[in-house]
């Protein structure tokens, strides 16, 4: 499971329910590019630039597939991500503050779909 912090925030914000889902699973909080840990380093801070490091980061560290966890604009940068990796890689997508959440479900060629779930997030 991936964790994806949103704008000025920074892998702290997970400090509290990392733990608690650490319990079921593999648990990882990542800063994106000029936020917490991880310095600017001459690229862009955009949401564009940080999905392509979150699909790198998955495919890198976690095998290739991960349950990510999105908050505000790290809900968003997911969804990019979801969109850019064939379907089965990123297999859920959940907007922590947010009541609606949304998942891929079909990705032809360039024909990408996300059905919308309307229920609360459970953290």
């Amino acid at each position: 499971m991936v964790l994806v912090h949103g704008l000025g925030g920074s892998h702290v914000n997970w400090l509290a329910v990392g733990p608690l889902l650490a319990r079921v699973a593999r648990v990882v909080a990542i800063d994106l590019v000029a936020f917490g840990r991880t310095p600017p380093e001459g690229r862009s801070a955009s949401v564009v630039t940080n999905a392509e490091l979150l699909a790198r980061f998955i495919g890198s560290e976690m095998s290739g597939s991960a349950v990510v966890v999105g908050n505000s604009m790290g809900g968003m940068i997911s969804l990019l991500t979801a969109a850019r990796l064939q379907r089965g890689q990123v297999f859920h997508e959940q907007c922590a503050n947010s009541w609606r959440a949304a998942e891929l479900v079909r990705r032809d060629g360039d024909e990408i779909s996300f059905r919308q779930r309307n229920r609360a997030c459970c953290l």
